[in-house]
């Protein structure tokens, strides 16, 4: 029986529940971290293809120009 000066201690809890309650406790910022990679390796996928496309207009406009420039010294 407590004494009138002693701490009140907790009920001991089930092993699942504090178990659980541990998991719970490291899951949630475990997800958030998994979500934020995924969007950082989604718009780093997106950035790439972006750059690849402009390559590819840049290299279309090179051969373009260089084709003009060949047709004008064949004028000359």
């Amino acid at each position: 029986m407590p004494t009138a000066g002693a701490a009140p201690v907790a009920p001991r809890r089930r092993f699942l529940a504090a178990g659980w309650d541990k998991f719970r406790d490291n899951i949630v910022p475990g997800v958030i971290v998994a979500v934020m990679a995924g969007l950082v390796l989604f718009f780093f996928n997106e950035t790439r293809d972006q750059i690849a496309e402009t390559n590819d207009g840049v290299t279309r406009l090179a051969t373009e120009h260089g084709a003009r420039f060949i047709r004008l010294e064949e004028k000359r």
